[in-house]
């Protein structure tokens, strides 16, 4: 039986847990295909990380080393979190280099604000109006996510309606406006080969996983393949495997045979 988490963090950027442990607690859960995906470390004018984000060689030695010692237990993939910032595009190339990932994750973390300021998407809750709105600052996030994917460095579009953190109440996104939006940008995915994450972590922050459920069910009408990973960085928030068996349930309700890994920025379909 498959079981993937392709969402996880460890000590090289915001988890708590060293990889080893993270490769133990995998084969202890029954997990079949773990994937690092530690958030790249940022510009320095944006966000200095000091000692966090290094990204060295020992930290990618290490990851082959659990990838060869474990095989036949699990299958360590290695990938990367990209936090995309409009006009740093040369910064992440060149920063990225030719590191063979198996896998990159896109994801928007932060955003200028109307008043010029990076602002986060995902909290605090409310105080819009320094984007001019709930609406301003939906189609804004959203077109970040565009850019990102327009630009052409990831694999797979991470927690992609996670800006409903933020929100007071959930009323703005019943407006056709918005389900335009997020299906033009579904085409964009489409045409381009990008990926749809159902992040799982959702569920213990608004009880319902990213992205919502008529998103998932549009992107796998479309053909647009799915990725599973619950987000994992701290055990007080779940286990490694907290909510992967029902992601994949409702995957098949929706009428989604297979999930998506990546090997060498190649995606491998596994049944499920």
């Amino acid at each position: 039986m498959v079981r993937v988490n392709c969402h996880v963090h460890s000590t090289e950027s915001d988890g708590e847990l060293e990889p080893r442990e993270i490769v133990e607690m995998a084969v202890d859960e029954g997990l079949t295909h773990i994937c690092f995906t530690d958030h790249f470390r940022m510009p320095k004018d944006v966000n200095d990380y000091r000692d966090e984000r290094k990204h060295l060689d020992s930290y990618y030695e290490e990851l082959n080393l659990l990838r060869r010692e474990f095989f036949g237990k699990v299958k360590v993939l290695i990938g990367v979190e990209l936090d995309w910032l409009e006009g740093y595009e040369k910064w992440f190339v060149e920063e990225l280099g030719d590191r063979n990932y198996d896998f990159v994750l896109g994801s928007v973390h932060w955003l200028r604000d109307a008043t010029g300021r990076m602002n986060r998407p995902h909290f605090p809750k409310g105080g819009l109006e320094v984007f001019g709105g709930e609406r301003a600052f939906i189609e804004l996030y959203l077109k970040e996510i565009r850019k990102m994917i327009e630009f052409g460095l990831i694999d797979c579009v991470a927690h992609l309606d996670v800006f409903r953190e933020r929100l007071e109440g959930n009323e703005v996104l019943d407006n056709d406006w918005y389900r335009e939006e997020v299906l033009d940008l579904l085409k964009l995915m489409e045409s381009k080969g990008i990926a749809l994450e159902f992040n799982c972590a959702g569920w213990g922050i608004l009880g319902e996983q990213f992205p919502q459920r008529w998103i998932i069910e549009k992107a796998v009408d479309m053909g647009i393949g799915v990725t599973v990973g619950n987000d994992f960085h701290k055990l007080k928030h779940g286990s490694l495997d907290m909510g992967i068996d029902q992601a994949f349930e409702m995957l098949r309700e929706i009428g989604c045979s297979e999930v998506l890994v990546f090997r060498g920025r190649k995606s491998e379909g596994l049944r499920i």
